[in-house]
């Protein structure tokens, strides 16, 4: 009975701790890119994409013997990050766990949790990304 109740303080003091740590880092992360999207680049390309997406939000295929599930809106952010930076990709991942997240949860924390985990996590894809290939618009240009 301790040890159970010595357990759930434990992951309460991490959640108290990681939750709001990873929505103020997402919430940065969001803005960042928001305030550095540049517009001109973005066409009707960028609205196919983020429509697809979109409409692809929250659909998901699981493979026989994984419990993991693959869902058919990240290769659509991944197609946004190469075409028109990481800035477009964190925007477009962003509404796309807001809306998955309308769907399936039902309290509120858990839907801020979520998108600003997609925010985040994005976000340091295209860092990292950059940090080790270059800009990413150099890399679209030598494929």
């Amino acid at each position: 009975m301790l040890f159970s109740q010595a357990k759930t303080e434990e992951r309460n003091r991490v959640l108290t701790f990681y939750m709001p740590s990873i929505i103020v880092l997402g919430a940065a992360a969001i803005f960042f890119s928001a305030f550095r999207l540049p517009i001109d680049t973005l066409d009707g390309r960028f609205l196919f994409i983020a429509a697809a997406a979109l409409i692809c939000s929250g659909a998901t295929i699981q493979f026989p013997l994984i419990k993991s599930r693959f869902l058919f809106s990240d290769p659509f952010i991944y197609l946004t990050l190469l075409f028109f930076g990481g800035e477009a990709a964190v925007l477009l991942a962003t509404l796309d766990a807001l809306f998955s997240s309308l769907r399936f949860c039902k309290k509120k924390i858990s839907i801020v949790f979520n998108v600003a985990m997609m925010g985040l996590s994005t976000f340091l894809t295209a860092a990292i990304l950059e940090l080790c290939f270059g800009s990413i618009e150099n890399l679209r240009q030598c494929s």
